[in-house]
């Protein structure tokens, strides 16, 4: 195990042996913190932790004495070099993002990317679910397809998933044709509801939005009132809740 005060744990490293099996050395410092020993005898960072419930390992960089000598260090790369203490710092930065719901092998822009979370929302639809297992195969690619045809196109210019609320989707789902207009809501009903982009954007976009359903429900045609009220034969819209209030 790597000592917990610095100076040790760089004396321990010095005197590190190769062997033919890969080694894991635990940081005595920070838990889930490895030290990663390969048969060549090259040296990197690692630390475990989970991701939306899952087990993960993150690799951080490569071990250097020395160091990047940067300041702050907010993200892993396999490319960077981490002393002890830089490797402890952002270990902790790791874990603290996992924590809150954050892959922290993203990039900022990756993490608050629409395209990526729409990705990713197909992959755990085929993988885990969103009910606690995987959903159809046929459900699966309907969600993909609905996704290329009826959502992305008409969101190219949203780089940002935090941008979005309700009047986007109610926006989105009036360019589309009536067909389309229920599966699409459905389908943004499911992915603003996951549990995944509720954490990134700190809100349910979905709750507020008019449904499709809603609105095929409680429109109707004066012409409908005007055989039951004997009303002026113009197309106007009545909602369903004012309808009961109907005088005549």
């Amino acid at each position: 195990m790597l000592p917990a005060q610095h100076k040790r744990a760089a004396a321990f490293i010095k005197n590190l042996k190769a062997t033919d099996a890969r080694q894991e050395v635990p940081d005595d410092a920070v838990s889930g913190l490895y030290l990663i020993v390969q048969p060549s005898g090259a040296l990197s960072w690692a630390v475990r932790t989970k991701l939306d419930g899952k087990a993960a390992k993150v690799t951080l960089g490569r071990y250097d004495e020395e160091g990047s000598g940067l300041e702050r260090i907010d993200r892993p790369s396999s490319k960077q070099v981490l002393n002890v203490t830089e490797a402890r710092a952002l270990a902790e930065r790791v874990k603290a993002d996992a924590k809150r719901g954050h892959d922290p092998r993203q990039s900022k822009t990756e993490r608050f990317s629409l395209e990526y979370w729409l990705d990713e929302f197909i992959k755990a639809a085929r993988s885990t679910g969103f009910k606690g297992r995987p959903v159809k195969a046929s459900t699966a690619d309907e969600y993909d397809r609905i996704i290329k045809t009826d959502i992305k196109p008409h969101w190219k210019h949203v780089t940002d998933i935090r941008a979005l609320d309700y009047r986007d989707v109610e926006k989105l789902i009036d360019k589309l044709d009536p067909g389309a207009r229920r599966n699409a809501f459905a389908l943004l009903s499911t992915f603003f509801r996951w549990k995944a982009v509720i954490r990134i954007i700190g809100r349910n976009v979905i709750e507020l939005a008019h449904s499709p359903y809603r609105k095929a429900a409680t429109v109707f045609f004066h012409t409908m009132k005007s055989k039951l009220c004997g009303a002026p034969q113009q197309p106007v819209i009545i909602h369903s809740e004012h309808w009961s209030n109907c005088s005549c």
